[in-house]
């Protein structure tokens, strides 16, 4: 069985449920740690192939980290103005307008990640900032733009600080266009 991208849970029943006596991984007993925080990336037998239902399966696991981000594009009115988009990882997550903000609230396998502000529509003028996840963290900045992009006043905190989103009115709505309109605002 593939449970590779399922949480530890999830992956551990579906090979107890299979048969397999022998479930390991790498993931800690750390009670702050849920263990459905905890994804599968590998697993030491490989799908597909016959196993006795003795042998070890060792499931290496990732954290599922939350990143909340706030970005505030600077007013600019010395130069030209324009919209930017803010990419986590080469995925775009939402558009900032000058002079307002944009917060996001996302969950991230653990370790380095990019975020990535750029001209929108212009991926030539942008700015990079590579961040290294390894638990619940906050990352705020403010965006300068004009002939290039950057981020200042940087601050990146270890925990889920100030995190606020809007959220849009969905009532009378379809559930997936819901979900959607939830999704985009930032509510995972």
């Amino acid at each position: 069985i593939d449970v590779t991208t399922k949480t530890l849970p999830d992956a551990v029943a579906e090979l107890k449920a299979a048969g397999f006596t022998n479930v390991t991984s790498n993931a800690s007993s750390d009670k702050e740690w849920k263990e459905d925080r905890w994804i599968v990336v590998s697993q030491s037998v490989e799908a597909g192939q016959k196993h006795a239902l003795e042998d070890e399966i060792k499931l290496t696991c990732k954290k599922l980290c939350l990143l909340y981000l706030d970005l505030k594009s600077e007013s600019n009115l010395l130069f030209s103005t324009y919209d930017m988009d803010i990419y986590v990882d080469e995925t775009l997550i939402g558009t900032v307008a000058n002079g307002k903000t944009i917060t996001k609230l996302m969950s991230l396998l653990e370790g380095k990640h990019t975020i990535i502000a750029c001209k929108s529509g212009d991926n030539s003028v942008k700015a990079t900032k590579e961040l290294s996840v390894t638990s619940d963290i906050t990352f705020k900045s403010d965006i300068g733009h004009g002939s290039r992009i950057e981020f200042k006043n940087m601050e990146t905190l270890d925990s889920i600080v100030g995190a606020s989103i809007i959220v849009p009115k969905v009532t009378g709505k379809i559930l997936s266009e819901a979900k959607k309109d939830l999704e985009e605002a930032g509510f995972i």
